[in-house]
């Protein structure tokens, strides 16, 4: 659990942090507001811009810490799991504490430079390389190269089954608990931004979350769509974060997850021809 610290010591911690190239992250999560309203504060930096945006979130309905969370999904079935592609990738799910109990999520911005999902919202992760002895060395690996996030003050809690990524990437989400948050150091080639947001986000219906109905080779599916502070979380990152977020405080989504008559996404694989349900694949 990160540990409350006075608005000095706070302010001396963000002087500390490192600035980069691109972005730096600054987090805020202050304790200063209580007896007004309980929120929690963070400041993402354009360093190209030199924007300060501030801003003040609602803590969330689920009001279960990083200890209950992290029991929790540790009773998930351990992998490793059969792939859903012929490709491996993982990603890591960095949670942490907030200052208010609030267990929030680390997300990135990937830059604009990059040849795929350029721009878009994501979790730390990528292809697993020959020398990744598992997921959960690619994951914490990939955290380590996009953010400075040493595999040491990560404490991996479980793993997912993989989902089917857009490019049939079998993505393996390897959750992790951060044990000490420490500055970190984004590579301005792979990462724009960096952010963070209350996992419970992931399960409440609210204006900011919106879904849409989509098809591919035939199979019905829903994509969610998550605004926060002007950063968009959809997709395969959105559908992962989801099922995470069930998992961690055990309870299903206050909006419909699913197309009426389908099934849940991370159900899905890719046999080499065509996709179908993860209840048909042959052992």
């Amino acid at each position: 659990m990160l540990a409350k610290f006075s608005a000095h010591r706070f302010l001396a911690q963000c002087r500390a942090l490192h600035a980069f190239n691109s972005t730096e992250l600054i987090c805020l999560h202050a304790p200063w507001s209580r007896g007004r309203s309980e929120l929690s504060l963070f400041r993402t930096v354009d360093m190209a811009s030199r924007s300060v945006t501030l801003s003040a979130l609602d803590t969330p309905s689920s009001a279960e810490g990083i200890d209950h969370v992290s029991d929790r999904l540790s009773r998930l079935a351990a992998g490793p799991f059969p792939l859903v592609a012929p490709k491996a990738a993982a990603v890591l799910v960095p949670l942490f504490e907030d200052n208010d109990g609030v267990v929030r999520v680390l997300l990135t911005q990937r830059s604009a430079n990059l040849s795929s999902h350029k721009g878009e919202v994501c979790l730390p992760g990528g292809k697993r390389d020959p020398e990744d002895a598992d997921d959960v060395q690619c994951a914490l690996r990939e955290a380590q190269e996009e953010l400075g996030l040493e595999p040491s003050s990560v404490q991996v809690i479980a793993q997912l089954p993989p989902f089917i990524s857009k490019h049939k990437l079998s993505v393996t989400p390897v959750i992790g608990k951060i044990k000490t948050m420490k500055a970190l150091t984004p590579n301005p080639s792979e990462v724009n931004a960096v952010f963070d947001m209350p996992l419970a986000a992931f399960l409440e219906d609210v204006p900011s979350h919106t879904s849409k109905d989509a098809e591919w080779q035939g199979i019905q599916y829903r994509l969610h769509y998550f605004e926060y502070n002007n950063f968009l979380v959809w997709g395969l990152t959105a559908a992962i974060l989801i099922q995470v977020a069930q998992d961690a405080f055990g309870r299903s989504t206050d909006f419909l997850e699913l197309t009426p008559g389908s099934r849940p996404y991370h159900q899905l694989f890719f046999n080499g021809e065509r996709l179908l349900w993860r209840a048909t694949q042959p052992l």
